[in-house]
């Protein structure tokens, strides 16, 4: 049959066929954007779990393998941040300086032979611009997490002697991996405790790659609501 020979009747039913396929989609696709939205909303308001912070951050620093044949504890002092992307995670960057004195007798710079050391320190500072803060679900006070953070690390050996003062740096690149806790004291301030080991590989010229744990607090503001 030619369709100049059907009837009203069967054009008709066609037409609400295709206009009720038509509505259909068009349902279809609204419930999958109120869905889309609804999820959306859920992170959004689900995301204050992911901490938002800057602050300060301070404790002792103990260094690791070769570097503990060279200097004693030492201290660190830097600033933090962290930004929430998702519940679960926040990019996060940290910037300090970590101060070791009192070496053992073998400054990282050797001195030349007829001077007599008086004192020699050495000093890395730290800037990780990229790291990683895998926070936890949990209350709305306490929040635990994980930190990965790639680096750059600047070493900086430091000899006073009779013959004069010497100094050099070693510019490096580095990895900490540590964790920690936050413990919101109200809406806007908080404290945080965290370990931390960092991993650093040594350049030319430096014979050995620095190694250190930190062990610190920190004050916190600017939380997420």
């Amino acid at each position: 049959m030619s369709l100049r020979d059907e009837s009203p009747t069967t054009r008709g039913a066609d037409e609400r066929a295709t206009i009720d396929a038509r509505s259909s989609r068009r349902i279809r696709a609204a419930l999958g954007g109120l869905v889309c939205l609804g999820v959306l909303g859920a992170s959004v308001a689900h995301a204050a779990i992911a901490p938002r912070w800057l602050g300060f951050t301070f404790g002792a620093d103990i260094p690791r393998g070769d570097l503990s044949k060279y200097v004693h504890t030492g201290t660190y002092l830097g600033g933090t941040g962290a930004y929430p992307l998702t519940p679960h995670m926040a990019v996060g960057i940290d910037i300090a300086s970590h101060f070791w004195g009192d070496d053992k007798g073998t400054p990282l710079i050797p001195p030349p032979l007829s001077a007599v050391i008086i004192d020699s320190s050495i000093r890395m500072d730290e800037y990780s611009l990229a790291g990683l803060y895998l926070p936890l679900e949990t209350n709305d006070r306490w929040i635990p997490y994980g930190r990965l953070a790639p680096g750059y690390y600047r070493l900086i050996g430091k000899v006073n002697t009779t013959s004069g003062d010497l100094k050099q740096a070693f510019d490096c690149f580095g990895l900490a991996v540590g964790a920690g806790v936050v413990y919101r004291l109200n809406g806007r301030f908080g404290v945080s405790a965290d370990a931390t080991y960092r991993h650093v590989w040594g350049r030319e010229g430096l014979e050995f790659d620095p190694q250190d744990t930190t062990v610190g607090l920190g004050l916190l503001i600017g939380f997420a609501q």
